[in-house]
């Protein structure tokens, strides 16, 4: 149609070309996914290397000779407690000359070095003197502090000793005030019954002159030939009143009114009135006598009130006792507490002390090692160095040196030339058919000789030994094939 515009359309994908393109896209995501597995270990590598802390270089430790060590050793020493010991000046100028002075050997120092060792020698010498000095106080004052510690360790034992006696003494004080206040409490009770009795002394007197009454009446009803049954009443309450048995008290009522008959009635009625006539003349006493019963009274009261005064003074000694006991305990507690906190400072004065000491001595140890080091550089010498063969070859040189001496020395008598001497070891291989070669004569060949030494023989470098308190110098003596090679020098070097 005219106006109209035609859309145009694409051309539909083929199937090859889907599969393709299905095909490309799996194969990118396949590459990307292997780069990630390969590149992923690789990242964890190098960011655990970033994190991770360099190590330290290992510093290699400088090996010293022995000389160098000598020479460590005396300016620690006057960089330490031998130098505080000494002017800061005279340390000073010490450490100054010290390697000049005493770098080189006996053979090579002039006579000025020597002067200046010296001066070193006795420099170190007078710090060693200050140190025993030290020490030797350090150990005076341990000794003076043991001796007091020992007296704190005595009182503490004085202190507790008495504390202990205190405590006795405390509780025996209670004890006897426990036993004083019971006896004053038994008298006490005893005198308020006394009181008590002669308050009713009117009434006491009545009812003994009525006790007395009703006795006499009793006493005539167990008599009386008329008594009756009803009379049993009366009589059974007197007896039971003055304690009387069981079986009178049964058998006295059947018994009355047969005083005059002769049997068993008669018996109980006579052992009735015994009975009741006895505390009758008792009762009739008392007031026969009454004044002077009152007086025996008044006389029992003021016993009692004696008692009473005394014990109640007793009771009140002991509690003043238990006051000063426990005062004394007390104050025995704080003594024992005093003599502990005395003897626990004078025990950590006495550690302290004797911590001084071994310090002091071991101050004094080191110096004198520090003096063998100077010794050790005093009188080095100049060190001779001798090849090192074994002992089997320096005996084989000789001997061929002692052949060749032989064969050179001329002979008186023309005679064939003799064969060489074999060397030990060795023996020449005849020739078949052959007579032996003369050796052509020649001059013996000398052996090669070690340097001579210039010093004497102990002019080889010592070699120090380590110790807990630094460098003890041993004076060695050379190898064995040092030694023979020195005497084949003394005896053919000339």
């Amino acid at each position: 149609m005219a106006g109209m515009k035609r859309k145009a359309q694409s051309a539909p994908a083929s199937p090859v070309n889907k599969r393709e393109e299905k095909a490309s896209r799996k194969a990118d995501a396949s590459r990307k996914t292997k780069k990630a597995k390969v590149e992923e270990p690789v990242a964890k590598v190098v960011d655990k290397a970033s994190k991770a802390k360099p190590k330290a270089e290992k510093v290699k430790k400088v090996e010293l000779t022995p000389t160098e060590e000598a020479l460590k050793v005396l300016v620690d020493a006057l960089n330490g407690p031998v130098g505080d010991v000494l002017d800061r000046d005279v340390v000073m100028c010490t450490t100054d000359i010290l390697s000049d002075a005493l770098t080189a050997p006996i053979e090579d120092r002039s006579a000025l070095q020597t002067k200046y060792i010296a001066l070193v020698e006795e420099t170190f010498n007078t710090a060693t003197k200050a140190l025993e000095l030290k020490a030797a106080e350090a150990a005076t004052e341990l000794l003076e502090v043991q001796e007091t510690n020992t007296e704190t360790i005595a009182a503490v034992d004085t202190a507790k000793a008495t504390l202990t006696t205190c405590e006795e003494t405390t509780a025996a004080a209670k004890e006897a005030a426990v036993q004083a206040e019971s006896v004053k409490d038994a008298s006490d009770s005893a005198l308020d019954s006394q009181k008590d009795e002669m308050s009713n002394m009117e009434k006491t007197k009545e009812k003994n002159e009525k006790i007395s009454a009703d006795f006499a009446a009793t006493l005539e009803l167990i008599k009386s030939p008329e008594s009756t049954a009803k009379d049993g009443k009366k009589v059974c309450a007197t007896l039971k009143s003055i304690s009387a048995s069981d079986s009178m008290l049964n058998s006295i009522t059947p018994a009355l009114g047969n005083w005059n008959v002769e049997g068993f009635e008669a018996m109980i009625l006579q052992q009735a009135a015994k009975v009741v006539q006895a505390k009758a003349d008792e009762v009739n006493a008392i007031l026969g006598d009454w004044e002077a019963h009152c007086g025996r009274m008044q006389g029992v009261l003021d016993r009692l009130e004696a008692e009473l005064a005394t014990n109640t003074a007793t009771l009140e000694a002991c509690k003043e006792a238990i006051t000063v006991a426990v005062a004394a305990q007390k104050e025995a507690t704080a003594g024992v507490k005093e003599a502990e906190a005395t003897q626990k400072k004078q025990q950590k004065k006495a550690d302290t002390s004797a911590k001084d000491k071994e310090e002091a001595d071991g101050v004094v140890t080191d110096a004198n090692a520090t003096l063998e080091a100077f010794k050790f550089l005093e009188l080095r010498t100049e060190i001779v160095s001798f090849e090192e063969v074994p002992e089997e070859e320096v005996v084989a040189d000789v001997e061929m040196a002692a052949a060749d001496v032989e064969m050179a020395a001329p002979s008186p008598v023309k005679s064939p030339v003799k064969s060489p001497t074999p060397v030990k070891g060795k023996s020449p291989t005849p020739v078949k058919g052959k007579s032996p070669t003369p050796v052509k004569q020649k001059s013996p060949s000398p052996v090669k000789q070690p340097t001579p030494v210039r010093a004497t023989p102990a002019a080889y470098e010592p070699t120090p030994a380590k110790t807990s308190n630094g460098l003890v110098f041993d004076y060695g003596s050379p190898t064995p094939a040092k030694a023979m090679a020195e005497q084949n020098f003394n005896q053919h070097g000339a």
